[in-house]
Formats: C-alpha cells, structure tokens, sequence
C-alpha cells in the first residue's frame, strides 16, 4: 500500500497533538535539533527500547503561568486544540494530582480511528514552582472498540517553568506509537513535521480563553 503524504502529515500531527497530554524515558543517543521556527526548536533521538524515535520540542509561549496549567488539564477542552481529537473525556479523577482519561483520534481512510486511554500524573517543584506531568498509555484499562486501533503507547513529559519577566518555558518529550500495521520507518520520516503547529494551536487557545489580564507581552 501506497502512503500519501496526507497521510504521513496526518501521522505526525496525530503524535504530538497527543501530548496535551503528558519523554524523560529510558534513553539511547544524543539529541539532534531537526528542525527550527523562531522559538521553537524541535530535536530528535534515537531510542534503544523502540524503532521509533523520540521528540522533543523546547519553546516559549507569552502566556500566564496559572491560566496555562489550567488550559492543559482541561481534558474536555482537548477536542479543541488536539489535532482530529474527539469524546475526551475525563474517566476518573484521582486527586488534584491524579486523572484517567480517554480520547479518539479521526485518522484519514484507509486507516482505523484510534482511541486512547492515558494515565496522568502532575506534581510541582516547591522551590522552582516548575509543573511536570507524566503520561503514559494504559490500553488494558477499558475494554476495546473493534471498530478502532487501541493506542498501545504513549510516554510523555511536561516541564513548565515560569519566565522571570513573565510568560512560560516549556520542556516537552514524547515517545508514541499509533499501533496498527504502521512501519517506524513511516512514522520516522516525517516526524518533524507536525511539532510546531501543534503548540502554536496550544498557544491560541490558552490566549483566547485567557482572561485579559493573564497575557502578558513579549519578554525583551
């Protein structure tokens, strides 16, 4: 079967576009900076437990600190930023800290629709004030739709710090894989393609739903 590029970029996209959701994993090789757009750069690993490799994307967004983290754990909120997701919705809320929670993804035909169920932790540095969050792929936790692919992977980090003169700094790796019959090589290809967008679509939103005073300027 033929793969068009639709279909790659629809890939790419569907990778980061998790990660709303929340890689620090197990390591193999140095990161190489693939691709950059302004503030954001976008690096690449090999990783010795996957053929897939690993991503990670370091920017800025001119964005309060609060209303952010706020914005990212609203997993209702998530049909609207994460790319062709769809049903979010929370399963089971832990604590504060703590959430389960399930999505779908519209892939193009040929392919199968996904669905996700991703276990969510958050914590926070006390003394740097620094967010973290750690997500991970639990497919075992509902029982499967035939009619989807169940994602069988997902290890992802957050790491949100607070800029001195305001605005966020953010720290994001990712390792997925979309399950199916779908080669690394495939995914490997173009997997610098969809990073960017995928946060600038995280940006409008937490700016459009902020309230006027949580935007701040740019921090010369």
């Amino acid at each position: 079967m033929v793969h068009s590029l639709k279909t790659i970029t629809f890939l790419v996209l569907f990778i980061f576009s998790l990660m709303a959701i929340n890689a620090q994993s197990t390591q193999d090789g140095a990161w190489s900076l693939v691709k950059e757009n302004g503030k954001t750069r976008v690096y690449t690993r090999s990783n010795k437990d996957s053929k897939i490799k690993e991503v990670r994307i370091r920017t800025q967004m001119n964005v309060d600190f609060e209303h952010f983290i706020k914005v990212l754990s609203d997993v209702p909120k998530y049909n609207k930023w994460v790319y062709k997701g769809r049903n979010a919705k929370l399963l089971d809320q832990i604590n504060d800290n703590e959430m389960y929670y399930f999505m779908e993804s519209d892939f193009p035909f040929p392919l199968s629709d996904r669905d996700m169920v991703i276990h969510s932790r958050q914590w926070r540095d006390p003394v740097s004030k620094t967010y973290n969050s750690k997500s991970v792929a639990v497919p075992h936790y509902l029982p499967k739709d035939k009619k989807m692919v169940r994602l069988p992977m997902l290890e992802a980090y957050w790491k949100i710090s607070p800029r001195p003169n305001g605005g966020i700094e953010i720290d994001y790796q990712a390792l997925a894989d979309p399950g199916g019959n779908l080669p690394a090589w495939l995914i490997n290809l173009a997997i610098t393609q969809g990073p960017i967008k995928t946060m600038e679509q995280l940006e409008a939103l937490a700016l459009e739903v902020a309230p006027a005073s949580s935007a701040v300027g740019d921090d010369k």
